[in-house]
């Protein structure tokens, strides 16, 4: 067991940083942690935005006469549905209060 002592150096207790040292050189250290934090997060925005103008120029936009089109499908299919579910409404609802006149009696 001596042998395998001899090749670990002693180091006296007064090298080691007490608290307030440690402490001290944390807080000198905030500075560069903080500016290397905030480049890190500037470069992977713009490598973000870099990607999302690579992906822009994949898309095929569609021609102002296909957005035409496709406007006037959708409000043509939302006007049916809003008169379908009115009248769908109405007709229940007056179903529904001729059962509960014809129960009342």
């Amino acid at each position: 067991m001596a042998k395998v002592a001899e090749g670990i150096e002693k180091k006296p207790l007064a090298a080691e940083p007490n608290w307030i040292v440690r402490g001290g050189q944390w807080i000198l250290g905030l500075p560069v942690r903080a500016s290397s934090w905030v480049v890190a997060k500037a470069r992977a925005a713009r490598q973000f935005y870099e990607d999302v103008k690579l992906e822009l120029q994949k898309v095929s936009w569609p021609t102002w006469k296909e957005v035409y089109a496709q406007t006037v499908v959708v409000l043509i299919v939302v006007f049916f549905f809003g008169f379908f579910l009115y009248g769908t409404n109405w007709v229940l609802g007056y179903l529904v209060n001729k059962l509960f006149e014809y129960a009342a009696r």
